[in-house]
């Protein structure tokens, strides 16, 4: 197993440099399970974590690869197929994305606001 670890930073270079770093992992053939602790919400971008999104759904695919990721970002959690443990029920356990405490609390504040958004 390969684990990588949340580095803090705000930089595009440091974010490619990062997504780099998951990208030479997944493609080494001799590891099949992948751990990334922390990942998006404190050092990538919204777009940056659509960007891993997309390519952590391609590297399922093509390198038949898992990863167990520990994260709060909505973007990362929605992703598709992804089993997702819900670490703050009881007891802790399978549980669909969009019913996790944190992207309610995303949800309710866009929808609070929703009129902003369209006019």
């Amino acid at each position: 197993m390969v684990y990588l670890k949340n580095f803090y930073f705000a930089s595009g270079i440091a974010e490619d440099l990062y997504l780099n770093d998951i990208r030479r992992t997944c493609y080494d053939s001799s590891y099949q399970l992948k751990s990334i602790d922390d990942i998006a919400e404190n050092s990538l971008s919204p777009e940056m974590q659509l960007e891993l999104v997309n390519f952590l759904e391609q590297s399922v695919r093509a390198f038949r690869c898992q990863f167990i990721i520990a994260t709060h970002s909505p973007f990362i959690l929605s992703l598709k197929n992804a089993l997702v443990y819900d670490l703050d029920k009881e007891p802790a356990g399978p549980n669909d994305w969009h019913k996790l405490k944190n992207v309610q609390a995303y949800y309710k504040f866009f929808m609070d606001r929703r009129d902003e958004f369209e006019n």
